[in-house]
């Protein structure tokens, strides 16, 4: 049987702006034990056959994540990312691809309904 542990935190980055971070404080959403936890979870983790990707969903955000995560997906694995629909986040999710697809050519992206696939 394969475990795993749940992290609580960022991926990749954390807000780049005040508004954004007061919207989340705003929410209720208490900050002060959320790091940036993503290479440490693909450190410990990875190479990884498959991962699920439903993080921040701001254009830059699935860009860094992108990048970071791809390092640790095995050559044959794939990306699942959540929320790629027409909707204001799916197309920032959608442009975020956009942006780490012109870096990696390599790579396919997939949509099926709200969920996105890169191999």
């Amino acid at each position: 049987m394969t475990r795993f542990t749940l992290k609580r935190g960022f991926f990749s980055c954390g807000f780049p702006n005040k508004e954004d971070l007061d919207k989340v404080v705003n929410y209720g959403i208490n900050l002060e034990d959320r790091e940036i936890i993503g290479r440490e979870v693909c450190e410990e983790y990875g190479k990884f056959d498959l991962a699920f990707l439903d993080a921040d969903h701001r254009t830059e955000a699935v860009k860094q994540d992108l990048k970071l995560l791809s390092s640790y997906i095995k050559p044959e694995g794939t990306i699942i990312l959540h929320d790629v629909g027409l909707d204001y986040w799916g197309q920032q999710v959608r442009q975020g691809v956009e942006l780490f697809l012109k870096e990696h050519p390599e790579k396919k992206f997939n949509i099926e309904g709200e969920i996105g696939f890169i191999s």
